[in-house]
């Protein structure tokens, strides 16, 4: 059976991600969570609860933007986006439902937003690969990172992917943690991302708050 918190954890140490580089340093792979906005622990957050961490920064972004959207004075609440269940955001639970389907397609966003830029060229593909080689996965899971790798899927077929709202708001928080958002081509593809999922602005505002916030928390603990 394919360990998907085991592949994801790969990731934070191959440093395939732009966000989650740490496993390689310099040029395309130093990324958002190495940048001065400090969000670099949130790699930690990752490793420790794996993919049912980006779906409860997504919960606590949505659960949050309600909140907001209560307390405004002109509510801007679309009908998709209201009243959305917490179980929705359970990635266990809807992995039951769509057979693994929800942590694979995390993973796959984070791949793709790392990707987006262009940057990484085939030298630096290769020490993914040589890195994420001597990683402790089984021959199920490399093979699994390894074909994703390879083959990074379209935004499109992320987004088409993203069968539910409450795994929408995942899909942008996932792609948020694998990328630099302080570059040009960072803001262009979570913008175009946002749109394409349909999100409300506030609601990706909520988003960006939370993955400070989570960053911030685990960087307490880290130090504590």
């Amino acid at each position: 059976m394919v360990d998907f918190n085991k592949i994801l954890s790969g990731l934070t140490q191959s440093g395939v991600t732009a966000g989650l580089a740490g496993g390689l340093a310099g040029g395309a792979l130093t990324g958002a969570l190495a940048s001065k906005k400090g969000r670099k622990t949130a790699a930690k957050l990752l490793k420790l609860g794996g993919v049912a961490a980006v779906g409860g920064l997504a919960w606590n972004a949505y659960r949050n933007y309600q909140e907001n959207q209560r307390n405004a004075a002109e509510p801007t609440t679309q009908a998709a986006w209201q009243n959305l269940p917490q179980q929705g955001f359970d990635v266990a639970s809807v992995d039951e439902q769509f057979a693994g389907g929800n942590s694979l397609l995390i993973i796959r966003a984070m791949i793709t937003a790392a990707m987006s830029d262009g940057h990484i060229d085939s030298s630096e593909q290769m020490r993914i690969f040589e890195h994420a080689e001597k990683l402790p996965l089984s021959n199920e899971d490399k093979g699994l990172l390894f074909d994703e790798l390879r083959q990074p899927r379209s935004v499109q077929e992320i987004v088409s992917a993203a069968h539910e709202p409450a795994i929408a708001v995942e899909v942008y928080a996932a792609s948020l943690l694998a990328i630099d958002e302080l570059t040009f081509e960072g803001q262009t593809y979570l913008k175009r991302l946002a749109g394409l999922l349909r999100l409300p602005p506030e609601l990706v505002q909520a988003i960006h708050e939370e993955a400070e916030a989570s960053a911030a928390t685990s960087g307490t603990h880290r130090a504590a």
